[in-house]
């Protein structure tokens, strides 16, 4: 399955021209379509609400805190084959806001730590897209309703590493990117390794 959903979104988008802010008006149309020829659901946005209300996915870099989430986070596209959940995909731009250190200086910055942490207590370093996926694949795990203080509670008592702690399910994770740095590799490896989680690049 994993192979099939890799092999339907490189060939969609690997003849795209990418310019500019191409996430949501290219690549998100392109990859939902590929999916649905290919035979899966592409749920965009979460429309069923896979992610429920007011829970909690990231955490501030600036602060160090979690970031109470207003409203609903929503995941680009949420993918089911036969009604069941096969795969969470965001898709970016770019990741331009990554930093091995320190925090992006530019205002709304999509670089964050994760809630969870790795085996040595540390924060991952991550992005907003890619925490999105990571906590509702982590909450759909549980299989039961959280209010937002559990839920906290739940993803911060993670100490680990593997992919079997931070992604129960093995949901496949995909964080498609029009344009991407040599260092974003770098600076996510550690998160994508820790959720079995792929970064697919149209442009290197």
């Amino acid at each position: 399955m994993k192979e099939h959903l890799r092999l339907t979104i490189t060939q969609a988008i690997s003849a795209l021209s990418i310019n500019g802010n191409c996430g949501k008006n290219l690549l998100h149309p392109v990859v939902a379509d590929a999916l649905r020829a290919a035979g899966y659901e592409a749920d965009e946005e979460d429309t069923k609400r896979l992610l429920g209300a007011g829970l909690p996915v990231w955490r501030s870099k600036d602060s160090g805190e979690v970031e109470r989430t207003q409203g609903r986070r929503r995941v680009d596209i949420v993918v089911y084959k036969q009604g069941r959940l096969v795969a969470l995909i965001e898709i970016e731009s770019s990741l331009d806001d990554l930093r091995q250190l320190g925090v992006s200086s530019r205002n709304g910055h999509y670089d964050v730590n994760s809630i969870a942490r790795c085996a040595s207590a540390k924060f991952f370093n991550s992005y907003k897209s890619l925490e999105r996926m990571a906590a509702t694949a982590f909450y759909v795990s549980l299989q039961e309703q959280l209010d937002t203080e559990e839920a906290v509670a739940r993803l911060s008592a993670i100490r680990s590493d593997l992919p079997t702690d931070h992604n129960p399910l093995g949901v496949h994770l995909l964080l498609v990117s029009g344009r991407c740095r040599k260092t974003d590799r770098e600076i996510l490896a550690a998160r994508l390794k820790s959720l079995d989680a792929e970064l697919m690049c149209v442009r290197q």
